[in-house]
């Protein structure tokens, strides 16, 4: 007959997943929000995490600050904004813990819409941060074919595999741009490969780009 004060190795196991998986998380979208790629994310977890699940934390971070949004910007959507406070444990081991900030509303406006060719985008190729890009990167993954190839063939691993491993929806996404999506939309543009609408919110204006 087991004795409740033996420890159960199935129990701490449990236990210690969980705890991990809760560190895992801080950690995935306290890195995110520094721009980092999914591959690059892997690379600096103290705990061995799919690509995949980091792919899914990133999304579902992306979306709770407003990085990843499902209506166009502008809306005037309000959003809880959320920021993550590194903290110790009793053994003095770093955890980042997520502390609600403040609700935001998402500024309305009325954008004027400016229309430029593929061979014109490079105007807007030295001021992305900050600015909005509608993409529909779910799609095309889902499509597959020539234009996945070659933007495989534009993008370095680390930037593709991010598009691969993020859960973007079929029905298109409009993504805030900073970091590696910056990087990745910057790439777009300039070897031809993006069709879609550049949001400025500081001018009120949006790009649409064919």
């Amino acid at each position: 007959m087991k004795s409740y004060n033996d420890p159960d190795p199935g129990l701490n196991k449990t236990v210690s997943n969980i705890v991990i998986g809760m560190e895992n998380d801080g950690a995935i979208r306290h890195l995110a929000m520094e721009g980092l790629s999914v591959p690059e994310i892997k690379n600096r977890l103290l705990f061995p995490v799919s690509l995949k699940v980091i792919g899914e934390t990133v999304y579902k971070c992306f979306t709770d600050e407003g990085i990843f949004l499902s209506n166009e910007p502008g809306s005037g959507e309000v959003k809880e904004a959320y920021r993550f406070v590194e903290e110790y444990d009793s053994y003095g081991k770093p955890y980042f813990r997520r502390v609600k900030d403040k609700c935001v509303r998402d500024e309305k406006i009325i954008w004027t819409e400016k229309n430029i060719s593929l061979t014109d985008g490079e105007e807007i190729l030295k001021t992305l941060t900050g600015k909005y890009a509608y993409t529909e990167f779910g799609k095309i993954k889902y499509q597959g074919g020539e234009l996945l190839k070659n933007i495989q063939n534009t993008l370095n691993e680390d930037e593709f595999r991010t598009i691969v491993e993020i859960p973007f929806p079929l029905s298109g996404i409009y993504i805030k741009l900073f970091g590696v999506y910056e990087s990745i939309i910057s790439g777009l543009i300039s070897d031809k490969l993006y069709k879609g609408v550049i949001y400025d919110p500081e001018n009120k204006t949006k790009y649409v780009i064919s």
